[in-house]
């Protein structure tokens, strides 16, 4: 045996030895579940390199609601998509957390801000900024909505008149696609990401970018960046594999670097930004600003009432921007996008919305009207049902616990059991698409496009704990999104403005458009492509005579 072999031989054998250990101490014995493709990486092979999300899918199908898996070196990890599952994990919220791992991953784009805390931490700072997501609040913001939707159609507007040539819009494959209906083939994926920065930061923060108009503001790149570096390669495998080896997220990827960067630009702005504000509130009595801004300001500032419940350091005051403009801006521009791809699919949905949208006898309604609407709200809540902005719910339980189901869990014995003792440690993933397009909820077509399901009896039928509508695409239970009522007044308000002057179809090449699974946001991707380039949403759009 050569030197070289003995080399390998002397490294690799601990880990051999120790999944061998692991295999045969188990607790999982009788839970069924995938063969690990190997005994060195498990079954991640297979979920890390997956460019879609159906790899759950066909899990669930072949071994029940509730299976496990393996990861690095054969650790067991355990999937579930049982109803009884869930609501239990998300209503026992001190003890289920979220690993290590994906906090650390987390961590290089936005800090230690809301969506990457635990325990105290989180408990203060969602105490701080609760007040900029009250109902009351998202309502007061209407016409920032509409002002940014606005602003979104204006800027298709000049784009089919000529008066602007937006590179970054048009899609480079379909420019000569253009009749005698001015149809013209847009990225809406660029536009809508671009829109819901400028939202955002308009009605968060109150600062203006106008990503909409400028294609090249410095910022673009970083968000877009930040998004890309979230879904590549080789950055979920070390996400992955950093929850056996904790070191190695201190490896130092581009991807890394690019997501570093990316926080920092968002942090500058944010520094800025609330030290402007700080001074505005030292010069006014009793400021009374509910935007998250505001918020963050006078946790961070010096007013002697303040309670310790709500103060924050400076430290965690940009985090907390961080989180909120990249997670705002990455979650409402995909699921637009989303809209506008399943307008182009399903022409007869686009023209009922377009139809009651028409309906409305105003040009510029608030969020109430909006909400009101029964056909918008039918398509919005099928659209987060079918295309989830967050692909998965993790959590680890912090000591030995029996979780109980509402499938019984039929084991490799045959026996079945309404129950299982997951050990302390064990991450057990939510997949939120499996859930939402569960047949056995929302029935036989769960896995069409169709906002008429709604409008039947005995749907759902079974229930979830949930933030919105008994799907989990804003979670539930005290660890919900704590935007969903902001991201979805946004949604319906640029849906109003843009739908009724245009139109969208698939692009004649048809290309196939799925959601790539990533460490925090889904986005739309171009099957077959590669790189930051195939994230995007390629449609014909035409404009609407009036």
């Amino acid at each position: 045996m050569s030197l070289i072999a003995l080399g390998i031989f002397a490294i690799i054998s601990p880990f051999f030895i120790l999944a061998i250990y692991r295999k045969h101490k188990s607790v999982y014995k009788n839970i069924p579940g995938p063969p690990p493709k190997t005994w060195v990486a498990g079954n991640l092979l297979e979920l890390v390199f997956q460019k879609s999300l159906i790899i759950f899918d066909k899990w669930v199908q072949e071994y029940g609601s509730t299976y496990k898996w393996a990861g690095i070196m054969g650790v067991e990890r355990i999937t579930t998509v049982d109803p009884g599952a869930i609501n239990f994990i998300l209503q026992n919220v001190k003890l289920f957390v979220k690993p290590k791992g994906q906090m650390l991953a987390l961590k290089r784009f936005v800090g230690d801000g809301l969506v990457n805390n635990e325990g105290a931490a989180h408990r203060r700072q969602r105490r701080a900024l609760n007040p900029a997501f009250s109902p009351a609040h998202i309502r007061e913001l209407g016409p920032v909505f509409h002002r940014h939707a606005e602003n979104m159609k204006a800027r298709m507007d000049a784009i089919f008149d000529g008066s602007v040539q937006d590179e970054s819009v048009l899609h480079h494959d379909n420019l000569k696609y253009k009749d005698e209906k001015q149809g013209l083939g847009l990225d809406m994926l660029a536009l809508s990401e671009r829109s819901a920065g400028d939202t955002v930061a308009s009605a968060m923060f109150g600062y203006e970018f106008n990503f909409v108009n400028d294609p090249t503001h410095p910022v673009i790149p970083a968000l877009r960046n930040a998004s890309y570096i979230a879904i590549n390669d080789l950055d979920r495998a070390l996400a992955e594999l950093s929850e056996t080896f904790p070191w190695m997220d201190k490896i130092h990827t581009p991807g890394w670097k690019s997501g570093n960067e990316a926080k920092l630009t968002t942090w500058k702005y944010g520094k800025e930004l609330v030290e402007k504000r700080q001074a505005q509130q030292a010069e006014v009595d009793d400021y009374e600003g509910k935007d998250v801004l505001s918020l963050l300001a006078h946790s961070t500032g010096t007013d002697p009432n303040l309670r310790e419940d709500l103060k924050l350091s400076s430290t965690e005051a940009l985090n907390q921007f961080s989180t909120a403009f990249l997670a705002g801006t990455g979650t409402t521009g995909a699921a637009l996008a989303w809209a506008f791809y399943y307008l182009a699919k399903n022409p007869k949905v686009q023209e009922k919305l377009r139809e009651e949208l028409n309906s409305v006898g105003t040009d510029e309604p608030d969020s109430d009207t909006l909400h009101s609407l029964v056909y918008l709200e039918n398509f919005t809540h099928e659209l987060m049902r079918i295309e989830a902005p967050v692909p998965l719910v993790v959590r680890e339980p912090i000591e030995d616990i029996f979780l109980p189901v509402s499938r019984p869990i039929e084991g490799m014995d045959g026996t079945k059991s309404d129950s299982i003792l997951v050990s302390k440690g064990t991450m057990i993933l939510i997949p939120i698409q499996s859930v939402n397009r569960d047949k056995r909820i929302w029935g036989e077509d769960a896995l069409e496009f169709n906002p008429d399901r709604f409008d039947r009896n005995g749907l759902p039928a079974e229930k979830i704990v949930s933030s919105y509508g008994n799907i989990l695409s804003f979670i539930g239970g005290l660890r919900n999104c704590i935007g969903f009522r902001f991201s979805m007044a946004e949604f319906k308000h640029t849906l109003f403005s843009v739908l009724r002057h245009y139109s969208f179809e698939e692009l004649p090449s048809t290309p196939k458009i799925a959601a790539h699974l990533p460490i925090a946001v889904t986005r739309p991707h171009v099957v077959g492509m590669s790189g930051p380039d195939s994230y995007k949403m390629p449609l014909v759009v035409r404009r609407l005579d009036h």
